[in-house]
């Protein structure tokens, strides 16, 4: 028969497989879809979606994917008229790029570069950008990541943190390109934002603090087991 200490050893066995047994990052995510673009009526959105994943509160990942709308695909590029960015974000505090990678439309594709701070067009300057070396389907990408980190005494309590409006409001952004089915070149190239928020993840619980339920959990039945023993 199981006695009280017996479920608190089970206890704080579970607590220290949950704490040593999982990895400590957890993840606290929005997603938005950039709705407007300097494309043209003809073309319509959403042109890209980002996704911000707050890992801890001072890392966090921010992921761009063209979509497919109306026929046409938004591949992102170096686009056109005033700016080079592929993608940019206006992060709130000090930060810095750990690192930043993408996936190619096509084999052999331009790299990818920091770009640092720069103008998307009308949507205003973004204080981190990516750019690609050119425009066109051979130099476009599908996907492109960033990895940021907040730097002291700058950190990010929610994932609602890490980004902050920029001189014209505006949170993301992306040089894009349109590319029709079947299409070997772009019909026309631009600048796609008006961020819309589409998901909200809340955070999922620290190991620790699962721990520490599941510790409860266990206390609490141990605890009645004792009182029904004592009567």
């Amino acid at each position: 028969m199981f006695t009280p200490k017996t479920f608190l050893a089970l206890g704080l066995a579970l607590a220290l497989a949950l704490t040593l047994g999982v990895g400590s990052a957890s993840a606290d995510i929005q997603v938005y879809d950039l709705t407007t673009s300097n494309l043209g009526a003809s073309y319509t959105g959403p042109f890209v979606e980002v996704t911000v994943n707050r890992t801890d509160s001072t890392h966090a990942t921010i992921t761009y994917d063209s979509l497919t709308n109306g026929g046409y695909t938004y591949l992102l590029v170096k686009g056109g008229g005033t700016g080079t960015g592929a993608a940019g974000a206006y992060l709130s505090g000090n930060f810095s790029l750990d690192s930043f990678s993408g996936t190619p439309y096509q084999s052999g594709a331009g790299a990818l570069s920091d770009g640092g701070s720069g103008q998307l067009d009308g949507y205003g300057t973004f204080n981190q950008t990516i750019s690609t070396s050119a425009s066109g389907p051979s130099n476009a990408y599908t996907e492109i990541v960033m990895n940021v980190t907040a730097t002291s005494p700058n950190s990010w309590a929610t994932v609602a943190d890490v980004l902050t409006p920029n001189d014209k409001g505006e949170i993301l952004a992306a040089g894009i390109g349109a590319l029709a089915a079947g299409g070997t070149s772009l019909a026309t190239t631009g600048f796609a934002s008006d961020a819309q928020q589409v998901v909200h993840t809340s955070a999922v619980p620290e190991p620790s603090t699962l721990a520490l339920a599941g510790l409860g959990t266990i206390g609490f039945i141990a605890y009645g087991l004792r009182r029904r023993l004592k009567k």
